[in-house]
């Protein structure tokens, strides 16, 4: 996990009440009790059972349908997202990692993101979560453009897929306030890189994202209550 610290923002400061400390000024604090079972998945919060993002939207019915699609063709954009995620989360901490022909235009597409857009990171691969809801999740880029605190996702696809994104985003931005009261997303975002070194943003509403997530969560709850 990469955490790099900036100065209050113009907008965080009409946002906090009272003016916020040093250390609420830095994403550095880890939520307290939240850890993250590699092997098994699970999310938990003082040891209490905590759904994962992606499991309210398959439980609730909003993840991306792969039906159809051929294992062999899934497993490799899989492989080459997680590669990607890792190559540009090590540029991002400083190193020189060596670039297989075949995710050069990805990460070359990364880079064009960053000097274009001027997103300065403050954290990768960021655990957040809500304790009072229930759930928690790993961002994959907290930054800033301008004044906005920015939530991305890092997509290698051809086509992506807005429902599923928009509403994990929006999970991920409601997880990051309720650890970071004083610290607002302003903005959410794929971005969607391509082989060819070219990149597309897509932007989505925080409130809507969040208010239709929880939605969601409302089902996935309802289900596993009932599933008995």
């Amino acid at each position: 996990m990469i955490i790099r610290e900036r100065p209050l923002s113009p907008v965080e400061r009409m946002c906090a009440t009272p003016a916020p400390t040093q250390q609420s000024a830095t994403v550095a604090t880890p939520a307290t009790g939240l850890t993250f079972d590699e092997r098994t998945h699970t999310y938990r919060w003082d040891g209490e059972w905590m759904f994962s993002v992606s499991k309210v939207l398959r439980d609730s019915g909003l993840a991306p349908d792969f039906a159809g699609i051929d294992p062999v063709v899934l497993e490799k954009a899989r492989n080459r997202g997680i590669a990607v995620h890792a190559l540009t989360e090590a540029i991002d901490g400083g190193e020189y990692p060596e670039i297989p022909t075949e995710l050069a235009g990805y990460v070359e597409g990364y880079r064009l993101f960053k000097r274009e857009s001027g997103f300065e990171l403050i954290a990768a691969e960021l655990m957040v979560g809500h304790k009072e809801y229930g759930f928690a999740g790993r961002l994959d880029r907290l930054g800033w453009i301008g004044d906005q605190r920015t939530i991305a996702d890092l997509k290698c696809v051809a086509m992506v897929a807005h429902q599923s994104t928009s509403l994990q985003l929006g999970a991920y931005a409601g997880g990051y306030e309720y650890l970071h009261p004083t610290q607002s997303v302003q903005q959410l975002m794929a971005v969607q890189l391509r082989p060819n070194g070219t990149y597309t943003i897509h932007l989505y509403s925080p409130s809507e994202c969040w208010r239709v997530f929880l939605a969601a969560l409302e089902v996935a709850k309802w289900r596993r209550a009932h599933n008995k």
